[in-house]
């Protein structure tokens, strides 16, 4: 496992350390390797700075703001259509229909429950634009190669806007690799934005072992007041 970090997010060195320390504990053979980007103008070139560790093998992408929980692992699901098909898989959501300005939207044909193929992505389409109210989340299985669509994206786009995860699967559409969307259905909290941060700590509050009983019964006593 890969964690990229700007050099002055120190903190995450912190919690890395915490990781490692749980892995040894339960005898995991999980290594986790922190990895520093001094240069940051958009996720891709994040992404970038692992392709030297990564190489030529396929690879599960998360961005740590989009928080996903269910009783099916949204990784594990991504990975098995992956190995099915060895074609990038995207996790997406149904989002409200006038909404779709806020996300990157797809067009897809429904090939099996909860599993779709991707015709056309979309960058925040107006309501009236938008093909469906599929979005995408930031999860991804990629193959073996897309770093190659990830510099080609840089090097068109990089002057004009911020270069993201929907330009290089849109540069793979164009050059006739198929894609495909996997439906998540269950909770999803963007924690990236205060409001989304704080849903999800109640959540994962509640579902805590020792302390879920109690952070219930401090919430009915807060609506109380």
């Amino acid at each position: 496992v890969y964690i990229v970090h700007r050099p002055d997010q120190t903190a995450i060195l912190d919690y890395i350390d915490y990781l490692k320390h749980v892995l040894r504990q339960e005898k995991s053979k999980v290594v986790i390797h922190p990895v520093v980007a001094p240069y940051t103008k958009s996720s891709i070139d994040s992404v970038l700075y692992t392709e030297k560790f990564i190489k030529k093998e396929p690879f599960l992408l998360c961005f740590g703001d989009d928080l996903m929980d269910d009783d099916i692992s949204p990784s594990r699901a991504l990975i098995e259509i992956f190995h099915t098909h060895q074609k990038p898989v995207i996790a997406m959501q149904r989002v409200p229909k006038d909404k779709t300005n806020l996300y990157g939207i797809y067009r897809t044909q429904k090939i099996g429950p909860d599993l779709f193929k991707i015709t056309e992505l979309l960058e925040k389409p107006a309501p009236d634009k938008a093909p469906s109210n599929l979005a995408g989340i930031g999860r991804y299985v990629l193959p073996a190669g897309i770093f190659d669509y990830f510099r080609i994206a840089k090097k068109n786009l990089d002057d004009k806007k911020e270069v993201s995860i929907v330009d290089v699967l849109d540069l793979c559409l164009k050059d006739g690799k198929d894609t495909y969307g996997w439906l998540f259905k269950g909770k999803y909290f963007d924690g990236g934005s205060h409001l989304g941060l704080l849903k999800a700590q109640v959540h994962y509050a509640l579902k805590h072992p020792l302390f879920g009983k109690e952070v219930q019964k401090f919430l009915r006593d807060a609506r109380r007041n």
